[in-house]
């Protein structure tokens, strides 16, 4: 059967079974499921296509007897997120996440204080280089760089249940672009409420005399600690034995040892992926690891690939990545380190100058992947 005879095959959800067309299914591992029945499943899962039918009915089964104990759930506190509301049921114990008024008709689903492992709260930082121009009528820098700053304010909660193990949410509904404004400080003090509330206590010792506070890291002094943690209700007297620290990653020098290939410029033969290399941020550090598998395949070819395109984030991490500075820190991706619009296309509308470098980053680095086909 030829590549278009595929494409056109009949097809029918391996759930429900209802025809297919060419739009609107979903892949899983033992074939499609339709709209209707993928729209049943819980928002958070992403594992489709290492599920099989009979993974997907006992998930729909679970969702069933989620949407009945949603019937006995009464929330004694609700916290805000933006637009999102952490409903607690403080009574019994549970939590639901949901941006639905009528809550109860969207099924969210249910989860046990116990089963939340903690909450990380981030502020991602936007740098776009503001430029002036010349009598030449060029662009320079100003000295030192100025930047146009924006703030995102995202909680990624962890979780421990059987479909899904994160639940991201983003705080602020529209981009912050003060620092110290009403709207910053508000999403602070949302996105710290949140974090707060979901701090769990985990039981280390047998005789359960310790416990260790989930979900916190900080940099905090221990006398300041012990002051902010004995505020936490329940724990005004209890005795601090092991104060909090902050992870850092250890990352190399990459401008001095890194090639654009991400392998060291004096043993090309070894490469490097991940955090360790300066790609800051979980999804950068996937992103690097896939940059770097493609070039150790390409070399295992016998052929060197040029790096993206600059334009592109991926292009423009590995930029910084290899260029000279002798205060290197890692980068994670933001919008400051793209290359600027030209002056004729460039929107005065933040949010439509992002869209338009984003959309010029895609169709950049698909060129690069036709042209760097392996």
């Amino acid at each position: 059967m030829g590549f278009f005879d595929k494409m056109f095959e009949k097809k029918e959800c391996a759930i429900c079974g209802t025809e297919l067309g060419l739009l609107g299914k979903t892949k899983i591992s033992e074939g499609y499921l339709c709209k209707e029945c993928a729209g049943k499943l819980s928002p958070y899962f992403h594992g489709y296509r290492s599920s099989t039918a009979d993974d997907i009915r006992e998930q729909l089964a679970y969702r069933e007897a989620n949407a009945e104990r949603l019937s006995s759930f009464n929330p004694t506190r609700t916290l805000s997120a933006g637009r999102t509301n952490i409903m607690l049921d403080e009574d019994a114990g549970l939590l639901i996440i949901t941006s639905q008024s009528r809550w109860r008709d969207a099924n969210p689903d249910i989860i046990e204080f116990s089963q939340v492992l903690g909450c990380d709260m981030d502020i991602d930082e936007h740098r776009t280089e503001i430029y002036r121009e010349t009598k030449d009528g060029e662009r320079e820098s100003y000295n030192p760089p100025r930047y146009d700053l924006d703030y995102d304010f995202n909680l990624t909660i962890h979780v421990n249940t059987p479909y899904f193990t994160e639940i991201n949410l983003r705080v602020n509904d529209s981009t912050i672009d003060q620092r110290g404004s009403i709207e910053y400080r508000e999403a602070k003090r949302q996105a710290t409420e949140v974090r707060d509330a979901l701090v769990q206590l985990r039981q280390e010792n047998e005789t359960a005399t310790l416990y260790n506070l989930v979900g916190f890291q900080t940099n905090l002094k221990w006398g300041e600690q012990k002051r902010v943690f004995s505020m936490i209700p329940g724990l005004e007297h209890a005795e601090f034995v092991r104060y909090g620290v902050m992870h850092r990653n250890t990352f190399l020098d990459a401008p001095r040892v890194l090639s654009a290939g991400l392998c060291l410029k004096e043993h090309p033969n070894v490469f490097f992926a991940g955090q360790i290399t300066g790609f800051e941020g979980y999804m950068e550090s996937a992103a690097c690891g896939l940059l770097a598998a493609r070039n150790l395949y390409a070399r295992l070819e016998g052929r060197e690939l040029p790096p993206p395109p600059a334009d592109t984030m991926c292009g423009a991490l590995v930029q910084y990545l290899t260029t000279e500075n002798k205060n290197f820190q890692p980068m994670g991706a933001n919008m400051g380190i793209l290359p600027p619009l030209p002056e004729d296309k460039r929107p005065r509308d933040k949010r439509l100058r992002y869209m338009a470098q984003a959309e010029r980053a895609v169709a950049s680095f698909q060129q690069w992947l036709d042209e760097t086909a392996l």
